[in-house]
C-alpha cells in the first residue's frame, strides 16, 4: 500500500464469535443483501425484525489517510431504528462501532469508529449497480455522478465515482486507483475512494456546509474532474429565478441548453420550505424539456424534493428554431428564449455548394455574350470561385452572425440562399480583382 502502515487487524473475541454464529438473523427485506462501500469492499447484511448483522464477504480494507490503512474481518451486530442503524463488533483492540443512516436515494452514510487507530472514518454504502464499462481503454479522467444537485445545508449528496476514457465511457482499470476528493464549502464522504477492476464505480458523497459547494476529484495520471452542488437554507420561498448559461446550441438532438430554476428567499439566498415543490413548465416552439441529472424523467412529472432548492433541466431539439421555456411556481414565473441552429453537416454544405453553382451561373449569364464564348477552363475557374464565395459567406454567417444573433435562420434552405448569394458575388468579385491585378489577362479572358 505504498508504504502505509497496516494497523488494526481486528480479531473477533471467540465467545462473541460463537454467539453471533448462533444468533445470526435470517435475511429479510430492507437492509438485507449485498452492499458496496466507497473503497470497493463488499459487505453483506442480514435483517430480522430490528436485529441486523453486517459481515464482510472478503477481508475489509480501508484507507484512513496517507500513512495508515486498516484491515479487518467484519462481523458486526446491532439494531435498526427507523432509518438509523447501530452495529458493534468486539475485537482484540476494543469495540468496532458503525453508525449509519439510510437515505431516500438508497445510500447509507456510515461512520465507523476504529479501535487501535483512535479515529473514525466516514464512507458511503450503496447497492452494487453494474454499469456498462469498457476494459482495455486507457482512463483519462474521473467521472462523478451526483444523484442530487442541491440539498439542505448540513445534509449530504450521494454520488458514484468512476474512471472515464476520452469519449466519456466508464473504464475498468487494470489495477486499483485511489481518487482523492476535495470539497470547498463542504466535506467529502470519504476523502479517498478506491476504484478497482472488480468495482469500476464506487459510492461516495458530499456533505454540504455552505450555499455553494465545489468538489474536485484527482488521481495519479488523471485529469481532475470538477462538479458543483448548491446548499439550501430553511426559509420561506419569495421568488424563483431561471438561470441560462447558454442560449444557442446545434439542433442535433444531443447537445442541450441548460435551464436552472432556483428557489430564493430573503436576500436572494437559496432556500427550501421543507416541502416538495412542483414546477409548472410550458415549452413553446421547437425542442423538448428534460430533467437532469436523470434525463429519462420529464420535469413536469417531478417535484423538487423537500430538502432541495434547485431544479436542473435542459432543452434539446432536432429542429432548428426558437424555444420559449416558461417555469412557474405558485404566483412566480420566469421565462427565456433559446435558439437552436442547424448543425454544420454534410447536407448543409451540399446545399451551400449547390447554391454557389447556381449563383455563379446567374452571375455569368449577366454577361451572356461573353460567357457563351468561354472555354471549359474559363467556366471551371468561374464556378470554383463561385463555390468558394458561397462557402466563405455561409461560414462567416454561421460562425459570426449566428453567435451574435442566434434568432436568425440557419436551416438547409438558408444554406442554399447563402450559397446562392456567395456564388453570385464571389465569382464576380474574383473576376474584378483579377482584372485590377492582371488587366491584360482579364482582357484575354473576356475574349474567350
Amino acid at each position: 500500500m505504498r508504504g502505509r502502515i497496516v494497523r488494526g487487524v481486528f480479531l473477533l473475541l471467540p465467545a462473541l464469535a460463537a454467539a453471533q454464529q448462533a444468533a445470526s438473523p435470517q435475511a429479510s427485506a430492507g437492509l438485507a443483501g449485498e452492499w458496496l462501500d466507497s473503497q470497493g469492499n463488499r459487505v453483506r447484511m442480514a435483517e430480522s425484525g430490528n436485529a441486523v448483522t453486517l459481515t464482510s464477504t472478503e477481508s475489509w480494507e480501508f484507507i484512513v489517510d496517507e500513512k495508515t490503512n486498516v484491515r479487518a474481518e467484519l462481523r458486526l451486530e446491532g439494531t435498526k431504528s427507523g432509518n438509523e442503524v447501530r452495529l458493534i463488533q468486539a475485537t482484540n483492540q476494543g469495540p468496532l462501532v458503525l453508525n449509519g443512516r439510510l437515505g431516500a436515494e438508497g445510500f447509507i452514510r456510515a461512520r465507523m469508529d476504529l479501535p487501535g487507530v483512535g479515529r473514525s472514518v466516514d464512507f458511503a454504502l450503496a447497492r452494487p449497480r453494474p454499469a456498462p464499462a469498457a476494459a482495455g481503454k486507457r482512463p483519462r479522467t474521473i467521472h462523478m455522478d451526483l444523484l442530487k444537485q442541491s440539498v439542505e445545508i448540513g445534509k449530504w449528496i450521494p454520488m458514484f465515482v468512476g474512471l472515464a476514457a476520452e469519449d466519456g465511457e466508464t473504464v475498468i482499470p487494470e489495477r486499483g486507483v485511489e481518487v482523492r476528493l476535495d470539497v470547498a464549502g463542504g466535506r467529502p464522504v470519504p476523502p479517498v475512494v478506491k476504484i478497482t477492476p472488480r468495482e469500476p464505480r464506487v459510492p461516495a458523497g458530499i456533505a454540504v456546509d455552505q450555499p455553494d459547494a465545489q468538489v474536485v476529484a484527482s488521481g495519479p495520471g488523471l485529469e481532475p474532474a470538477r462538479a458543483s452542488a448548491d446548499g439550501c437554507a430553511k426559509g420561506e420561498i419569495q421568488a424563483i429565478r431561471m438561470n441560462i448559461t447558454a442560449s444557442r446550441a446545434p439542433a442535433d438532438g444531443r447537445r442541450g441548453l441548460p435551464v436552472r430554476i432556483a428557489f430564493l428567499g430573503a436576500g436572494d439566498s437559496l432556500v427550501t420550505n421543507g416541502m416538495p415543490k412542483p414546477i409548472g413548465w410550458r415549452l413553446e416552439g421547437v425542442g423538448e424539456l428534460r430533467n437532469l441529472p436523470d434525463a429519462k424523467g420529464r420535469p413536469q412529472d417531478i417535484a423538487v424534493a423537500a430538502d432541495e432548492c434547485v431544479s436542473r433541466n435542459e432543452v434539446v431539439s432536432q429542429e432548428p428554431g426558437a424555444a420559449v421555456v416558461t417555469a412557474s411556481f405558485r404566483s412566480f414565473s420566469e421565462s427565456a428564449t433559446l435558439h437552436f441552429t442547424a448543425p454544420l453537416s454534410l447536407v448543409s454544405i451540399l446545399f451551400v455548394l449547390f447554391g454557389g453553382v447556381c449563383g455563379g451561373v446567374v452571375s455569368a449569364l449577366q454577361n451572356y455574350r461573353a460567357a457563351v464564348r468561354w472555354r471549359m477552363g474559363r467556366w471551371m475557374g468561374w464556378l470554383l470561385s463561385a463555390l468558394a464565395g458561397g462557402v466563405a459567406l455561409y461560414l462567416a454567417y454561421y460562425y459570426g452572425v449566428l453567435k451574435v444573433l442566434p434568432m436568425f435562420p440557419s436551416g438547409a434552405g438558408f444554406a442554399f440562399l447563402a450559397g446562392l448569394a456567395g456564388g453570385f458575388l464571389g465569382a464576380a468579385a474574383l473576376e474584378r480583382i483579377a482584372g485590377m491585378l492582371l488587366p491584360s489577362r482579364a482582357r484575354t479572358a473576356e475574349q474567350g
